[in-house]
């Protein structure tokens, strides 16, 4: 006989981003095998949610690929709102854990991926479940990107996910064994919630134009702050060393030489 206590629990696992930022490539990656299909192309690839059932690491999880949030037109838009909403309601009575990914635009995030996370936070996106991932980077960027960027995602995402991760620019399509394992335990060392829908996904395309013009502002405040910091930390630095050298002089003049 079967029960509620032999079913095993399925977790869902909902992929999230704008086209082009490599949904269905991560997926892939997870899966471990080419199942989404992905290619490099001005128009989105993903129109409608797929999804996949798949087992990591003993726990069994339902895979969604779905269509980007903003696109050229109206209509797309409301069709993919639809399609982000199929998933979710697929999923309302079971955990999930959520990835969404970011592109970037020569390494600064760009403004469509921060409207989107937004529009998508009708539901409400319970932070232990929810992995942020930049994806596509250049393998030399500066060593300070990683940590700077995670600190500038919590101040405009307004919270602080379970794990923000950076992924390197592939030049394979191939599955990378080493990205599926990082990837994998990210997914196994975050806690699957039940997301609750509080609101519609409200975005329109003057929507979109209004968001992002506030979103360059914020951008902007942000960067001359942190000007102002460094400037402030070098001005720090520069007393320092004087006093240092101040401090040094002091010490040889009072110094008794032995005849």
């Amino acid at each position: 006989m079967i029960t509620s206590e032999t079913i095993p629990e399925v977790y869902g696992l909902i992929i999230l981003g704008n086209s082009g930022v490599g949904k269905s490539f991560l997926a892939n990656i997870i899966l471990g095998k080419q199942y989404f299909k992905h290619d490099f192309s001005a128009r989105s690839v993903t129109h409608r949610t797929e999804s996949i059932l798949c087992m990591l690491d003993n726990k069994n999880y339902r895979i969604y690929n779905i269509p980007g949030l903003i696109e050229g037109d109206k209509e797309r838009i409301t069709l993919n709102k639809l399609e982000i909403s199929r998933a979710f309601d697929e999923q309302k009575q079971h955990s999930l854990v959520v990835i969404y990914v970011f592109g970037h635009q020569n390494g600064r995030i760009r403004n469509e991926d921060i409207v989107t996370f937004r529009a998508i936070h009708a539901y409400t996106l319970n932070p232990d479940s929810l992995i942020i991932i930049v994806n596509g980077l250049p393998p030399d960027r500066p060593n300070n990107y990683n940590k700077d960027t995670q600190a500038t995602l919590i101040d405009l995402l307004g919270m602080k996910p379970s794990h923000i991760g950076f992924i390197d620019r592939l030049t394979s399509s191939d599955i990378n064994q080493n990205l599926r394992m990082y990837l994998t335990d990210t997914i196994l060392n975050v806690h699957p919630r039940i997301h609750i829908k509080t609101n519609d996904i409200h975005l329109m395309t003057d929507d979109v134009l209004q968001l992002q013009a506030n979103l360059d502002m914020i951008q902007i405040q942000m960067y001359n702050e942190q000007i102002e910091h460094e400037d402030v930390i070098t001005g720090m630095d520069r007393e320092i060393e004087a006093a240092q050298r101040l401090s040094s002089k002091k010490s040889f003049v009072g110094y008794d030489y032995d005849v």
